[in-house]
């Protein structure tokens, strides 16, 4: 919570976890989506703060899927959001094909 190492036995009350998680999405998430230039709706905005959320902010500017998004190409963005699927990773892949339904289902 202050930036030290979180060790086993460390407690946090279910509201000190949203305030740190809305913290996060504020500082960190939030302000690359906004720096993309382009006007999101909400649903896309929920399916990039996930991603970027689990990603990391650094990683997902320099993304391959960053710059589909920016140019606005749908198929390479579908390519490039499939990572659980690359690593054949079942639970992620479902994770981020939820995401992508989401973010898609708006494309224009």
């Amino acid at each position: 919570m202050d930036g030290s190492p979180v060790k086993e036995g460390d407690e946090i009350t279910k509201e000190k976890a949203e305030i740190l998680l809305n913290d996060y999405l504020i500082k960190e998430v939030y302000p690359v989506i906004d720096g993309m230039g382009i006007q999101f709706t909400p649903k896309q905005k929920d399916a990039l703060a996930c991603l970027i959320y689990n990603w990391n902010a650094k990683g997902f500017r320099n993304s391959k899927l960053y710059q589909a998004i920016k140019k606005r190409d749908w198929a390479s963005v579908c390519r490039e959001w499939d990572y659980g699927f690359k690593n054949n990773l079942l639970g992620l892949f479902k994770r981020r094909t939820e995401e992508l339904a989401l973010f898609m289902a708006d494309a224009k």
